[in-house]
């Protein structure tokens, strides 16, 4: 017999403060690392996407299949900047339009009644229905309010320090978009190395 569900939320609870120290992502225990598409042909997908604020999801009637992506994923689901994967075919054939999805590194999971899943900002997620289902979110900010949007209905609107980082980005190549293509070239590889070195994004710290 399954738990109470207060008594599985407290477990969570335990667990999802250890995964949020080390971005993890607490699993339900699952016997197939592949789980077969839903069955029912109403069965509800949500398409996948990733939120700016961690979440609980909470599954109260019938069963869910849930599939994760690290944020280390993020240029395999193609996004094209936005909050949102363009792929919402999780197990056809390869597309050649979208070739790096599938072999992306993903985590999935099937939620039953009294299941609760931690699932980190900035993870990418994607749900669907097997038949009737129902779940409830809790999401939260483990932030300084200020640096969320005050309007985010969604909870997916990126940080406010990210919206402005992404015009000033947007500002700077229209300007070397006004200069001879070998010198677009030169500043922008200067720039995108100035980057990569305070923002350490390759393995520099």
């Amino acid at each position: 017999m399954r738990n109470n569900i207060g008594d599985v939320f407290a477990v969570q609870i335990e667990h999802a403060a250890a995964a949020a120290n080390n971005n993890g992502v607490h699993r339900v225990p699952c016997p197939h690392q592949r789980i077969p598409p839903p069955p029912h042909p109403d069965g509800l997908q949500l398409w996948p996407h990733y939120d700016i604020v961690d979440n609980l999801l909470m599954q109260i009637v019938g069963t869910k299949r849930v599939i994760l992506w690290p944020p280390s994923e993020e240029a395999s689901l193609y996004t094209n900047g936005g909050s949102s994967s363009q792929v919402s075919n999780m197990d056809g054939p390869p597309d050649p339009q979208f070739p790096n999805f599938h072999t992306a590194h993903r985590v999935e999971l099937l939620l039953e009644p009294g299941d609760v899943l931690f699932i980190p900002a900035m993870w990418y997620h994607c749900v669907q229905s097997r038949g009737f289902s129902v779940s409830v979110n809790m999401f939260w900010h483990n932030l300084d309010p200020q640096v969320y949007a005050s309007k985010d209905l969604y909870g997916n609107r990126d940080l406010v320090a990210s919206e402005a980082a992404g015009k000033a980005v947007h500002e700077a190549l229209r300007a070397l978009q006004t200069l001879p293509v070998e010198y677009q070239q030169f500043y922008g590889a200067r720039l995108v190395g100035v980057m990569r070195t305070m923002l350490c994004l390759e393995e520099c710290c």
